[in-house]
């Protein structure tokens, strides 16, 4: 956890020794180990409680992507059928759609000089 090798445990028993005393050493380690367990505990859940939002979030982001999908391939096919069932005078606007995907109104003369 600490990157901590042999001898920098052995020093810091030795250290802890002098410090602490023989009588209260194994107490004081006691509490330290509770105390790391419980702080690994407590860190799993909530690492176990952020990944679960994380997945509810990204299953609703997608649920409303495809809904999103959908509802646009509805508008444009109600769109095509109502362009193919509409018969346009010579001078009556319509809508099309330009090579870049962008919709413009046009008359039917400009058209014709294109």
């Amino acid at each position: 956890m600490f990157n901590l090798g042999f001898p920098e445990l052995l020093a810091l028993g030795g250290l802890a020794l002098l410090v602490i005393g023989p009588k209260q050493l194994p107490e004081v380690a006691k509490v330290v180990a509770r105390t790391l367990n419980e702080l690994k505990r407590a860190t799993k859940d909530i690492t176990g409680t952020i990944a679960q939002v994380k997945t509810d979030a990204t299953s609703k982001v997608n649920e409303y992507m495809d809904d999103i999908t959908d509802e646009v391939g509805d508008v444009e096919e109600d769109y095509h059928n109502i362009d193919e069932g509409h018969q346009s005078s010579h001078d009556e606007p319509h809508e099309e759609i330009d090579d870049d995907g962008q919709l413009s109104l046009l008359l039917d003369e400009d058209t014709d000089r294109s």
